[in-house]
């Protein structure tokens, strides 16, 4: 087995529909469709079965834009209302069905207060409230991947989610020139930092900004006390783009303080592949030689990831893009290559995670990496956006 050198790195790591006028850009896990019927996607389920995190709202059914008279017949009180226009007065239209509170039912366009016409039919326009997305929560991949618990509901084109019980979650739209300090420090306990973090344009699936990490060692922290309501059972879901297929040395990308050994678990990547690794001991999940089998994202693509730490089975397990790796994947059992040396080095480790950091952990600043839609939740939030 090649020799392997240790990371370079300190030890410290719904949407609610507006009837055919607006389609909010971050759903909130499980949003509920217009027409009244309340979309299902937003419980949560845990623990070996992907859910399908919710059918998409049709948007109810089309209504015929507020009951539109017909074609000029009259109506009471002589005025005559053509192809929908307003009954004066909120005057009887002919068929019978009564305008909401004299409101314009202008050809299709949805009656004010999304007032129901006579006749039952919902006035929403006739357009179709579906978001243009299932609320899915994220296809989860083969081999008893945890459910979606809550799939983030679908907010249009370019929108980003805030999903449902987000406990530290930034999509940096609403970033400018930096970080938001409200959430996120530099670590400097190594001194200053080598590298930059830009907040710069073009993010994941179209959203309009990420953050751009380059120029060598630089670790970012969830501003301390954000990340203490988070259990010793939660999901990381992040955007990432590399400028570069993943390197064969090791680089860094994730960091979390771990109680447990007063270390730092961390996921990055060597020998081409994603990894898990372990500062103090130097352990590597999967083994070096199988770390070439992992995720291996294209370069200068966005995918999603997704990651599960479980401190009381405990269980680390990796997604990417809804399909879990089974080279990331730590249990009770130990499998030759993958996490047999893990559970050797580290007998009886359970990790108790106390804080999240995301960066660059090689000095050299040999990739660049950019991230976007970071999500740390007790359930697992998708990759709907």
């Amino acid at each position: 087995m090649p020799a392997m050198s240790k990371f370079q790195f300190p030890h410290a790591v719904a949407f609610t529909l507006l009837l055919a006028v607006s389609s909010c850009g971050g759903g909130s896990g499980g949003s509920s469709g217009s027409g009244g019927a309340t979309g299902s996607g937003g419980s949560t389920a845990s623990g070996g079965k992907s859910g399908s995190g919710g059918s998409s709202s049709s948007g109810g059914s089309s209504s015929s834009g507020g009951s539109s008279s017909s074609g000029g017949s009259t109506s009471s009180g002589g005025s005559t209302s053509s192809g929908g226009s307003s009954s004066s007065g909120g005057s009887t239209s002919s068929g019978g069905s009564s305008s909401s509170g004299g409101s314009t039912s202008s050809g299709g366009s949805t009656s004010s207060g999304g007032s129901t016409s006579s006749g039952g039919s919902t006035s929403s326009g006739g357009a179709s409230s579906s978001g243009g997305a299932s609320s899915s929560g994220g296809a989860g991949g083969a081999g008893g991947k945890t459910g979606s618990g809550g799939a983030s509901a679908s907010g249009g084109a370019g929108g980003t989610t805030t999903p449902g019980g987000c406990i530290i979650c930034d999509d940096f739209e609403g970033s400018s020139s930096g970080l938001d300090p409200a959430k996120w420090v530099i670590d400097t306990s190594m001194g200053a930092a080598a590298g930059k973090a830009d907040i710069v344009s073009g993010g994941a699936h179209g959203s309009g900004k990420a953050v751009k990490v380059s120029g060598g060692y630089i670790k970012i922290d969830a501003k301390a006390g954000l990340f203490s309501t988070v259990p010793l059972h939660f999901f990381i879901r992040v955007n990432m783009k590399f400028d570069m297929a993943q390197p064969s040395g090791h680089v860094t990308y994730l960091m979390m303080a771990d109680k447990t050994k007063m270390g730092q678990l961390r996921m990055g990547a060597q020998n081409g592949g994603m990894i898990w690794n372990y500062d103090s001991t130097d352990s590597i999940l999967p083994d070096y030689n199988a770390a070439a089998m992992s995720l291996k994202p294209p370069a200068n693509e966005w995918h999603c990831f997704e990651f599960e730490i479980d401190g009381t089975a405990p269980v680390m397990r990796a997604w990417m893009d809804g399909t879990e790796s089974m080279q990331m994947l730590f249990d009770s059992t130990p499998t030759t290559g993958i996490d047999d040396r893990w559970m050797r080095d580290m007998a009886g480790w359970k990790p108790n995670i106390t804080n999240f950091g995301f960066g660059e952990g090689y000095p050299t600043g040999s990739i660049t990496t950019w991230y976007d839609d970071i999500a740390i939740s007790a359930s697992r939030v998708g990759c709907q956006f």
